[in-house]
């Protein structure tokens, strides 16, 4: 948990991996954010960053809409974020988040996060991301 926190509070996003990867999260969004957690699972049709936005369930511009008004933190989870090619779908979505383009940027609290899965279905990862994230294993306890 420390490990996440650090990445949250230094604006990074928390990337976790494993088996105990989304567990990892949602004990963290349970514990620091006050259940305050919205789990987008990302499918292979997410190409751009506006498909996050329309994400099945709720998207991000519903999670930055929801968050608008509360004080503490709020987590979304992209669940198996390299699922879709994350050049197109998320490093986008980080950078404009960085220069206060995105609907994300103005809710202080709230907070992205991802997980990677491993199978068939998954892309490389790109180098891109790392400049806006970290790298966390999880191992379930």
């Amino acid at each position: 948990m420390l490990q996440i926190h650090a990445a949250v509070a230094a604006r990074l996003t928390p990337v976790t991996l494993g088996s105990a990867a989304l567990a990892a999260l949602t004990a963290y969004a349970d514990g620091v954010c006050g259940g305050r957690l919205l789990i987008i699972h990302v499918s292979p049709s997410a190409i751009q960053p506006r498909d996050l936005d329309d994400a099945p369930g709720g998207g991000l511009a519903e999670a930055a809409a929801a968050a608008k008004d509360i004080d503490g933190l709020s987590l979304v989870v992209l669940e198996g974020a390299n699922r879709s090619p994350l050049e197109s779908s998320v490093v986008p979505q980080l950078q404009m988040m960085e220069i206060g383009l995105s609907p994300l940027a103005s809710v202080r609290g709230l907070r992205l996060a991802a997980t990677l899965v491993v199978g068939a279905t998954t892309v490389p990862v790109s180098s891109q991301l790392w400049s806006y994230a970290t790298a966390i294993y999880s191992e379930p306890s």
